[in-house]
This record gives C-alpha cells, structure tokens and sequence, in this order.
C-alpha cells in the first residue's frame, strides 16, 4: 500500500506531520511533497512506479482530477478544524479573513458567518498555476488595504501573507479526518484490484474464435490474420500478405519488446478512433525469435461483456450494495444498533437479527458483509417464506440432474454453494419446513452441504446471517422451530428498534428521501412535523418511504410547506382507514434534542435562513438562535 496509495502536498509541514501521525499509528503510506508548478509532473512518476490512488486536498485536488488516471480521493477537514483556526487567529487580531480553494467544503461559508459575522471569508474561485502566487499577493494585499490583520488559509495563502508581512494561521489538518481519508483511499484501492480482476477474469473467458488473431515473423512480417483481424484493422480480405504489421499498427512503443521475445499483456492501443486491446506471445520464447502470436480485441465488446456479467451478478442478488452510512439517523439507539453490528462484522460467528417488519433488517446484513473480511466475496439474500416448501430445499443446497421430475437438465447450484466464501442472508427464517430445518443444523454444525440425489458431500465456508420478524424463541416452545437450531443460529443478537423508539430519525429520513428525488422544495410546518413524530409508524422504514414517495409525486417540482392538514391524509392512505391514524399516538416521547449536524445540515439546506431552517427542523426561530449560539460556544 505503501506505493499503491500516496498522500501529496505542497507543505513541508503537512509532510513531516502526516509523516510522524503515520508513523505512530502504524499506517504504511509515502507522503509526497510537490509544487504547484510541477504537481502534474510529479503525478506521472508516481504513476509510472505504481501509484494508483492520490489523496490531496484545495487546489492540488482541483489541477490533478482531469490530468490522471489514478483515483483522486480528496481530503475534507470537517467544520470544527475551520473553527480551531479561525478562534485562534481571533485570539490576536481584530479583523480575521479565511482565503483558500474551499468550494468544496459543504456549508463552509455559512459556518464561517454562524460563528463570527465579521469574519471575511474569501474563495479563491478559479486557480491558475502560472499566475497563481501573483494572484494571491493580490488578493492578500487587498484585505490588508481593507483592514484585515490575520489570514487563516493553506499553505500558498499563508506564505503569500508571510512575505508581504501579514500575520497567517494554518488550518492544519484534522486527524479524525486523516484516518477517514486513509479508509476510503484503502476502499478505493480494493475496488480498482478488483476491477482489475474482474477485467482478467473476462479477458482470459473470450476465446480465441471471437477474437483478431495474428502471427508474425521475426521481421514483423504478417503470416497469418483471422477475419475478426481483418475486420477490426479494416483490412480488406487476404490483402495482408507479405505487409508488415506496423503499417496497420502503431507499435513505436512496444516493437523492441516484441523482437526481443517478450510477451506482452493488455497493452492498449487506439486504431482509428476504436481502442483496441493487444496481447503478443512469442511463439517459441525469448530466446527462439520465431515470431509471434499477437491477438487483439475491441475494448468496447469487453467492456460490454464486463457490463453483462456485473448486470447478472446483481440480478442474482450476489452483491452487497448497502453499507453502514447508507443508514440515515443520528438517534442514540439507532446509532447504539450501528455500533453493535460493526463489531459482529469483524467475526464470522452466525448472526439473528431480528426487529418488526420493514425496519432494515437486510440492509444491517449487507452493511455488515461490507465491513467484515468477507466483503469481496458473494451476498446473496433468501427469503425462506417466498418459496413453496417442495422447492425450498432445491433452492437452497441445490440438486444434481434427474434428482426430480420437472428438475434441470444439468442439475443446479444451490445457494449455500454459491455463497461459498461470503455471507448468505436468510430472511423468514422461522418460515423453514422442518427437513430443510434438519439440513440447516447439519450446514451450521458441519459446515459442509450435499446436493439432493447426490452422497457427495461439499465443504463449503460461508457466514449466515438469520433473520425474522417473528419471537423465534415462542416458536421453540410452540414446537414450530427446531430448538438446537435456535441456538445455532442464536450465537449474536441483533435487534433493530422500530422507527417508533427513534423518532429523532423520522424528519431527517424524510428529507433525506425527499433530496434523494431532488424534492428540496418540501418542508414541513411545526404541526405536521408534531403529527409525523407522534404517529406510531407500524410499517416501520418501508411505510415512511411510501409516505415520501406519495409527498414527493403530489408535491413535485413545488416549493410547498406540508400542514397538518395535508399529512393525515396520507397518513390514512397507508391503512385505508382514519381509526389507524388517530394522533397523537399512545407511544409519544418527549423531543430528544437535536444533534449539532442536524441543525447545521437543516441550515445549509435552507441556504442559511434561519427562519425556513427552524421551521424545517419544527422548532421556533429563537430556540434555533439558542442551539446556534451554544455551537459556537463550544
């Protein structure tokens, strides 16, 4: 990793502080120092030994991202660093201006105006490199004509202010927000390995018949050409003979490696506007000089084929799409919940989760596979109640040909088999017929299957992950559920809380919803709010997405403010009755206060109106001053 990922900037002092922060938490990772002038430069050495992924931030972020082809993966420091500066510089000067390349920074400037009003906050908007320090000493020299007399910024900022005798203060870097960036420039490189190795997996699957294939003479002479050839080269039929391969080519590149005998692999070249993938064997080694066997094949049909394969994997349910930031809510239960399932995904033991339905019990098990050491592995989900009994243990240890009447003709994969080395969800598991309850025990003891009509047995290593909305132990007792199964399956609990037990969540799902579907013109009065938070939601995650869905289709592309009046009826939609709706509900908690990120997000969505922020988060004008004014307190 430690060339594969490089952290780059332009600071001495970020570099020695990155170094030693590493160092001391056992992080393998270089950490490059460059300059502006030369950052694009200094890219392509990096890349030409290795390096795959490059994390930066402000302007380097800004020149590299449309001159590499590494992954960019830009470092945000969070709000708090920002205040850390800012109060600092505060501490010693009158008038405070923040200068940088912040664009990207979400709610930056309106933060900036939260905590001090009379902090001036400069963006520097579009950022040239050769007029780039001459273009600063500008701007520094014009807030100091206006009376500025401290800079915050970045290091360009702050050694322009140094040299024109203007107090600066770095922002530093937030270590919090180091070890984030670190994590996803890890997941960025496990997604670019597998990609490639998806990539090769599809090369080495097309055959030689549906690729152009060509043989050579030491001399670069063409001896042979299939159609395919013909047809991606252009080359009318049998016209080749006795041509050279490079009049068709442009291999300036690669000819000495070729005449040398060395192989050659996924070398790409572009013949009249088509990228072609080239692949060159040498025939009888490096040290024969026979020729040559150069195959070649369109990128777009490969790429085309990799869509194929990614499009059935996902129909077959084999990925994991869902992770732990996927589940939106800030509630101390909610977030207890998250806690807990992080640390059963770094075990393989078996899980039950249980919880009512429509609460998310799948997405807790993708996000779990998606942190666990098994995430480059399969996902499949199965319902257990969703298929009849006679098929269920067909589908799920899989069968040989002829085991039954009506069976496939070349007998079938059950799903344990194809979890194998990943996790396996069973949903409904208290719906299993009792054989197939039998042959689960069997799975979780044993941890081998046998296919039906077969005495072969087949170790498999997959994790299950049981779920059900149902007491699992009350069917024990009921005599429905095998009781050694239960506590196979009963090794760690997870419980996810209805929507009722964590009502802080409810608006900030429903706007997150909303934004998803690019409804930001919906807000909610203080009363309708009063009447989603007093409702008892008994379908739980899915009846609140029918509730958005229905608010997003009637509302849409409006800038509308939902009453009290306009959210009981769709409400009552839900149950086709008014009886089910009645407010307020017998389960009412008091309002748990609202987080600082929710405030600030409410805000930031609001554009900064505090009036249209309060009325978003359903509380009055003067409690968001209050809110506000302790954040900036602290």
């Amino acid at each position: 990793m430690a060339n594969e990922i490089v952290w780059l900037t332009t600071s001495l002092a970020n570099q020695n502080y990155l170094n030693t922060f590493f160092r001391h938490n056992g992080i393998s990772m270089s950490v490059v120092k460059t300059d502006y002038d030369i950052c694009l430069q200094t890219v392509g050495e990096l890349e030409k030994k290795g390096t795959k992924v490059i994390i930066c931030k402000g302007e380097l972020e800004h020149i590299i991202s449309n001159n590499t082809s590494s992954v960019v993966v830009p470092f945000r420091n969070p709000l708090t660093q920002f205040y850390r500066a800012i109060k600092t510089a505060c501490q010693f000067s009158y008038k405070v201006a923040l200068v940088g390349w912040y664009k990207n920074i979400i709610g930056l400037k309106e933060f900036c105006e939260i905590i001090d009003p009379g902090l001036l906050y400069v963006e520097l908007e579009d950022f040239d490199i050769q007029s780039s320090r001459q273009n600063v000493d500008e701007i520094v020299l014009s807030l100091e004509n206006q009376g500025i007399d401290a800079i915050v910024g970045n290091e360009l900022v702050i050694n322009s202010a140094k040299r024109l005798g203007v107090p600066a203060y770095s922002v530093g870097l937030n270590p919090q927000a180091i070890f984030d960036t670190v994590a996803a420039a890890e997941r960025q490189l496990g997604l670019l390995e597998e990609q490639q190795r998806r990539f090769n997996f599809i090369s080495t699957l097309v055959n030689s018949v549906s690729e152009g294939i060509i043989t050579i003479n030491p001399d670069m002479e063409i001896t042979n050409m299939n159609r395919i050839a013909e047809d991606i080269l252009n080359i009318p039929q049998d016209s080749w003979h006795g041509t050279l391969l490079t009049e068709y080519l442009n291999l300036s590149n690669i000819d000495r490696t070729i005449s040398e005998g060395y192989k050659v692999v996924n070398q790409i070249l572009v013949k009249d506007g088509t990228q072609l993938l080239l692949n060159i064997s040498p025939i009888n080694g490096p040290d024969e000089g026979n020729g040559a066997v150069i195959n070649l094949q369109k990128i777009d049909k490969l790429l085309g084929l990799e869509r194929t394969i990614r499009k059935m994997s996902i129909e077959k349910n084999l990925l994991a799409k869902k992770t732990f930031d996927d589940i939106i809510g800030c509630s101390d239960v909610i977030e207890d919940t998250k806690e807990t399932a992080r640390l059963y995904a770094h075990t393989n033991s078996t899980i039950l989760i249980t919880g009512e339905s429509g609460v998310g019990k799948e997405i807790f098990a993708q996000s779990i596979h998606n942190e666990s050491s098994r995430k480059s592995g399969p996902f499949l989900a199965f319902n257990c109640g969703a298929v009849s009994e006679s098929l269920l243990e067909s589908e799920l240890f899989g069968y040989v040909k002829g085991a039954f009447t009506g069976a496939n003709a070349e007998g079938k994969i059950g799903i344990f088999e194809q979890a194998h080395r990943g996790t396996l969800f069973l949903d409904e598991i208290s719906e299993l017929s009792p054989s197939a309850q039998i042959r689960l025990l069997r799975v979780l003891q044993e941890r081998e299957i046998t296919r039906i009509g077969e005495t072969k047995v087949t170790p498999i290593d997959v994790r299950i992950i049981a779920a059900c909305n149902k007491n699992l132990l009350e069917e024990v007792e009921k005599g429905r559920f095998r009781r050694d199964l239960y506590y196979r399956l009963y090794v760690l609990h997870l419980d996810i809380p209805p929507l009722r037990a964590r009502d802080q969540d409810i608006m900030e799902l429903i706007y997150s919803y909303l934004k998803s579907h690019r409804q930001n013109g919906i807000s909610f009065s203080a009363g309708a709010i009063h009447v989603l938070l007093s409702y008892s939601w008994p379908g739980n995650i899915r009846e609140l997405n029918n509730f958005s869905e229905r608010v997003s289709v009637l509302y849409s592309g409006r800038l509308y403010t939902l009453e009290k009046e306009d959210v009981l009826p769709l409400l009552q939609m839900e149950h086709h009755d008014s009886a089910s709706t009645k407010i307020p509900h017998a389960y009412i908690k008091p309002r748990r206060s609202l987080s600082p990120e929710y405030v600030l997000r409410a805000l930031e969505e609001c554009n900064g109106n505090k009036t249209a922020a309060a009325k978003r988060l359903g509380i009055s004008t003067t409690t968001l001053w209050r809110k506000l004014k302790c954040l900036d307190e602290k």
